[in-house]
């Protein structure tokens, strides 16, 4: 892997960095697995013509980024990859030695468990022919899972039953050292709670409010393990049914 020398940026400390790897794993696999590690979601690079080609961009708090993935050669036990990132951040948030360091250590963690290399190796077995066909085979699975459904009935059945525990007895809390929410079933009505430093009190006046509120609660645990990806809402919700306190 290499630096290149920053853009010329009026507003911004920019530094480019690019690396090659090879991996076993199929294109598709490969788009998800770098999502993964970035926490970015990447979309079709429509602007990559010769070259399937994948690209997403962020902003910071911490480092914005500019990422593109590429699909180089096809071997017959494997692929060839590069993965380009241009890291920035505002020149007033830091230093350029500070930002140079910060965006060399998250590259480093990006592609530490990539078999990287500076170059291509060797292209000698690559093929064109498995390539066209490695790229339509992940085109494909990309049009499948976009493609799922999930069966809703399930899904309905265990909010149902959230809210039947719900009205005998049991209650969602969360907590922070700031305070905590609390969503529990007074007898009547459902009700949201925060405690601490800023106390509240709303009454949710349908199910399909308490349902929304339960969900946004739990928004960022119940995804944490598979962002940015959205693990399936069936999945999710047995996360939720998980957490009621009885």
């Amino acid at each position: 892997m290499e630096a290149k020398p920053a853009r010329n940026d009026a507003e911004n400390w920019t530094r480019e960095y690019s690396t090659y790897f090879w991996s076993s794993s199929n294109p598709f696999e490969m788009r998800f697995e770098i999502e993964k590690t970035l926490r970015l979601l990447l979309a079709r690079d429509e602007a990559q013509r010769e070259k399937l080609a994948y690209s997403g961009s962020d902003n910071p708090p911490f480092i914005g980024r500019d990422v593109r993935l590429r699909f180089e050669a096809a071997l017959p036990k494997g692929n060839w990859y590069s993965l380009q990132v241009t890291a920035w951040v505002p020149n007033t948030w830091n230093t350029e030695v500070e930002f140079h360091s910060h965006a060399d250590k998250a590259f480093e963690h990006w592609t530490s468990n990539l078999q990287t290399a500076p170059t291509l190796g060797l292209l000698g077995g690559a093929s064109q022919e498995v390539y066209t066909r490695r790229v339509h085979d992940a085109l494909d699975e990309e049009a499948r899972r976009a493609s799922e459904k999930e069966d809703p009935v399930p899904i309905v059945v265990l909010k149902h039953e959230i809210l039947d525990d719900l009205r005998n007895g049991a209650s969602f809390r969360t907590s922070h050292h700031e305070g905590g929410t609390t969503i529990a079933f007074d007898g009547k009505v459902f009700i949201r709670s925060e405690y601490g430093e800023q106390t509240s009190s709303k009454m949710l006046s349908t199910d399909e409010e308490t349902l929304d509120c339960i969900e946004a609660l739990y928004d960022w645990e119940s995804r944490k393990d598979t962002f940015p990806h959205r693990p399936p809402e069936h999945e999710v919700w047995r996360f939720i049914q998980r957490q009621l306190t009885k």
